[in-house]
């Protein structure tokens, strides 16, 4: 993936997996058709990450980031060291802990800006460099400065951050999404210190005022790890005596599994917010991206089913501190997953089989040890390093005995599952093969195949069949189903 180019020089990330990426440095010759010469930025003796968006400053020294010794994606800088070290390039170590997201350069003014991803929300840091001499500029660096974006709510980036360079006037532009609003251009004046939205995303006449942000919770899962949370909460009536009547609830784990929650903005989830009154929550379980590098191994191999206990310490929750202080109801929850997140549907419902009203998987994994064998070639080794090597005999024995296939007569609640026959991710045989079989336990399952499809719903015309079939299935499971 290329991270930026200047002049003859070239910033290459070479991805290998999500705890494991490479940075080069390119030199062309003059016509720029051959590769001169090359250089790894950030070596190490170990697996490190080296995150998207470094930057060649007109100097040609590299701002970077890398986890190399630490938790989270730091601020690195190198200034052409003849050792090519991570050991070797500055680290600002501790500044902010949280990953460094994007690193945007203004070379008319001098002016940086870095984004770091806190908490899965966007925040902007900015620091004028006085010029680029090594101690004025890693001086300049730890005097980063949170920029005040005023009116701009909770939400993430669409695009990497660029500086206008048509005016002699200091404009910062950027693509950004929250919860309540599709994404817009936002532009910051630095010297007026004021954000402006230059574009105003339509919303098809909608009333956005009643669209809602979510809060950000952290509950205690069952070894006392904190599981950071996304709560959306249907808006409040009018009439209501309650801050928020007793409403369903749904769990949403996300796929990956190394993915992350974020504040972004779905069509979808405010309609069950606000047309059907559904709570939902985004968990990010352990082996979610975004809390460092020990978080998102917590669920390597043999831990698997340690984040399927991440839910049922939701659900503690739901019944506890979202009954009393959030107005969930403890006894409609359901669940709905895509991919890995629709293996943690499955899981769930097999696990907590008596606390979950009905679930909803989309393309999601029955069993680790086909999964693993019939997923496309070029992603069998990435996934084998996540779940485990299926070739290996124990850890066979364990993947098959941690499979949903395999404990599907423990399913109680209704289940829909929704599957792209041309999925060359979750091959459409694991949508297959758990149908058959709940079906055949007696249970009421619903089935939905796209032939033209892959992973996931793409088409405008599947899409809107896949929600109006999962609105069909809330009504007739969740939002039907009475307290006991």
């Amino acid at each position: 993936i290329i991270q930026d180019f200047v002049g003859r020089k070239i910033l290459v990330q070479h991805y290998v997996s999500v705890t494991q990426s490479r940075l080069f440095l390119f030199t062309l010759d003059e016509n720029l058709a051959k590769i001169e010469s090359e250089q790894e930025i950030g070596k190490t003796e170990g697996h490190a990450s080296v995150g998207q968006n470094a930057c060649i400053l007109p100097s040609g020294n590299v701002l970077f980031s890398s986890d190399f010794g630490e938790e989270f994606r730091s601020l690195r800088v190198w200034f052409g060291n003849e050792s090519d070290s991570v050991e070797d390039a500055d680290i600002l170590q501790g500044m902010i802990p949280w990953n460094v997201a994007d690193i945007t350069f203004n070379n008319a003014s001098n002016d940086l800006v870095v984004a770091f991803n806190e908490d899965g929300c966007f925040c902007y840091y900015h620091t004028p460099m006085k010029n680029l001499l090594k101690d004025d500029v890693l001086s300049s660096l730890r005097s980063l400065t949170k920029l005040a974006l005023h009116g701009l709510e909770l939400g993430v980036a669409t695009s990497n951050g660029q500086f206008y360079s048509g005016s002699d006037k200091r404009l910062f532009g950027f693509s950004y999404q929250t919860p309540k609003r599709p994404s817009d251009v936002f532009v910051y004046d630095f010297d007026l210190q004021k954000l402006t939205s230059w574009t105003q995303s339509e919303i098809g006449g909608l009333d956005s005022s009643q669209f809602q942000l979510p809060q950000i919770i952290r509950y205690k899962s069952f070894d006392n790890l904190d599981i950071p949370a996304f709560v959306y909460l249907p808006p409040v009536k009018k009439d209501s005596k309650r801050v928020h009547a007793p409403c369903p609830v749904i769990i949403h784990p996300h796929g990956g599994p190394e993915g992350q929650h974020r504040p972004i903005f779905s069509s979808f989830y405010q309609f069950l917010l606000v047309e059907l009154r559904i709570a939902i929550i985004d968990p990010n379980v352990r082996g979610s991206s975004g809390y460092g590098k020990t978080f998102v191994s917590l669920d390597d191999g043999y831990n698997r089913e340690n984040s399927v206990k991440d839910i049922g310490a939701l659900i503690n929750w739901i019944e506890t501190e979202g009954f009393n202080d959030f107005g969930l109801d403890k006894e409609r929850i359901g669940v709905w997953g895509g991919s890995y997140g629709g293996y943690m549907c499955l899981a769930s419902l097999i696990h907590f089989n008596h606390r979950l009203a009905c679930g909803i998987d989309m393309v999601g994994i029955s069993n680790f040890v086909t999964f693993l064998e019939k997923t496309s070639s070029y992603r069998q080794d990435l996934r084998r390093k996540k779940y485990g090597d299926e070739r290996d005999a124990d850890m066979r024995t364990f993947l098959h005995s941690i499979s949903p296939l395999t404990n599907a007569s423990k399913i109680k609640a209704p289940l829909m599952i929704a599957q792209g026959k041309n999925d060359p991710r979750v091959p459409v045989g694991e949508a297959e093969q758990i149908y058959e079989t709940v079906k055949a336990n007696g249970l009421e399952v619903w089935y939905m195949v796209a032939g033209d499809e892959g992973h996931g719903f793409k088409k405008k015309q599947n899409v809107d069949a896949y929600q109006e079939a999962m609105v069909q299935f809330w009504n007739k499971f969740l939002l039907t189903k009475k307290a006991e």
